[in-house]
């Protein structure tokens, strides 16, 4: 969800407002995704590992933005039948932010519509030496061997660990790169890349990325079994 600080400087506002404006058009989206069945899944990437770089003012702003849409919207994606999760490392985030979106993953534990992963101080190679770490914990202790490490092991330990890897991945704002954004559970998914900053993104733009992955033959390695035959 990129954009939010440029659009603000664009209209001569400040960051913190465009930041505000980008949770008002967050919580639109998710409501339009959440009315559509095929759509298991919905990760948002509220902050990333990086942008603890930021000035100390924005961050706090950014904390505070967080904390009142998570409390605000909690008893609300419960109705309307959301589970609510959250990746990254939450220990370094502010206590109450962190107990705010306990609370919400817990109120929406049991619903059974769309998945909402938000993630937050989420960054991709923080995301691995987690994984890696607690492997190596468990290897030190001996209750796993290296030899019988695989793939599956490392997918068991990562933040997404039970959730299926994304089948599409949208950044707005122009940019055209992952940064960092799930690394390895992204290495097949499809990337589309769209002008406009996250304020200025709406449903029908969310649409029409849906469309663009729909064109797309996706083989993961192997054939068109019609062009081949």
């Amino acid at each position: 969800m990129d954009g939010n600080g440029r659009w603000a400087n664009e209209k001569h506002k400040p960051r913190a407002w465009g930041h505000l404006q980008g949770a008002i058009v967050a919580k639109a989206i998710i409501e339009h995704v959440s009315q559509k069945t095929y759509v298991k899944v919905l990760t948002l990437w509220g902050y990333s590992t990086d942008n603890n770089k930021r000035p100390e003012a924005e961050i706090e702003a950014l904390m505070g933005i967080f904390q009142k849409f998570i409390t605000a919207n909690t008893e609300e994606l419960r109705a309307k039948n959301v589970r609510v999760t959250f990746i990254g490392d939450l220990t370094k985030l502010p206590k109450e932010l962190q107990r705010v979106a306990q609370t919400m993953s817990g109120v929406t534990a049991s619903n059974t519509g769309l998945h909402l992963q938000i993630a937050l101080n989420y960054g991709g190679e923080d995301e691995l030496v987690r994984a890696v770490c607690q492997i190596a914990q468990k290897a030190e202790l001996g209750q796993l061997s290296a030899s019988t490490v695989t793939i599956a092991t490392i997918y068991a330990h990562l933040d997404t660990a039970g959730v299926s890897n994304p089948d599409l991945v949208i950044r707005t704002g122009d940019e055209q790169r992952l940064s960092g954004f799930m690394p390895l559970q992204a290495g097949k998914a499809e990337l589309v890349f769209v002008k406009q900053h996250w304020p200025d993104f709406t449903p029908a733009l969310f649409d029409k990325a849906l469309a663009e992955y729909n064109k797309r033959e996706r083989r993961f390695g192997g054939l068109n079994v019609a062009a081949a035959g």
